[in-house]
């Protein structure tokens, strides 16, 4: 059960934006840094994850790992608050946090 959890995980990630992912994925690859996965396609990404595995995910911060970027377009004056950028870094994302938090049923990390 544990290895068909982590093939699944795995495949998930490889297939993330529709396309096969090249390169090569460890445990400790980054979703934003090392794959450079945005926002927008981990909000996709996580719809997904979510779904297709049992895991609570009251506790998960989505802007800790991927804050607000921000529009070059609109400036910020403009925007609302909950969208504008807050200059924060993201949080490391790995894989391996993905693979364990899908194996204990919860989101692990705070």
């Amino acid at each position: 059960m544990q290895n068909s959890i982590s093939r699944s995980v795995l495949e998930l990630i490889k297939r993330q934006d529709g396309r096969p992912c090249k390169k090569k994925i460890t445990l400790y690859t980054e979703l934003y840094r090392d794959m450079g996965i945005v926002q927008d396609e981990a909000s996709d990404f996580f719809n997904a994850y979510f779904d297709k595995f049992p895991i609570k995910s009251d506790n998960f911060d989505f802007l800790k790992y991927f804050p607000n970027e921000g529009d070059w377009l609109i400036p910020n004056r403009f925007l609302p608050k909950s969208i504008r950028p807050t200059g924060q870094k993201p949080a490391p994302l790995t894989i391996r946090m993905l693979l364990k938090s899908a194996k204990a049923g919860r989101w692990l990390y705070d």
